[in-house]
């Protein structure tokens, strides 16, 4: 099409031919334009990502551990803390009955 917009312009077929590849760009460059469009490359990115970090996790093994035990503490008094405030504050108040 590239070409065929040339001869339009007045352009001898050869010319048109050799100007509209010029313009395009080489095969190889569009095949990799093409391969870096084509799938998911944020997954790839992700991947590399968490490869990179495992990586990094294994070589300080101590900070990885002491981490992961901060975390899971934290995480556990948190839900123990939530638990405890949705008993006492949602909770639908219950009729209090004395036996007198």
């Amino acid at each position: 099409m590239l070409a065929e917009g040339k001869i339009a312009q007045g352009m001898s077929e050869k010319e048109a031919a050799a100007a509209a590849r010029r313009d395009f760009g080489g095969v190889e460059q569009r095949k990799e334009t093409y391969r870096d469009r084509r799938g998911l490359p944020w997954v790839e990115s992700l991947l590399a990502d968490l490869a990179y970090g495992m990586r990094i996790m294994r070589r300080n093994a101590m900070f990885t551990v002491a981490v992961v035990l901060i975390l899971t503490v934290g995480i556990g008094i948190s839900t123990a803390v939530f638990a405890v405030a949705a008993g006492v504050l949602l909770a639908p108040p219950r009729e209090f009955h004395s036996k007198t």
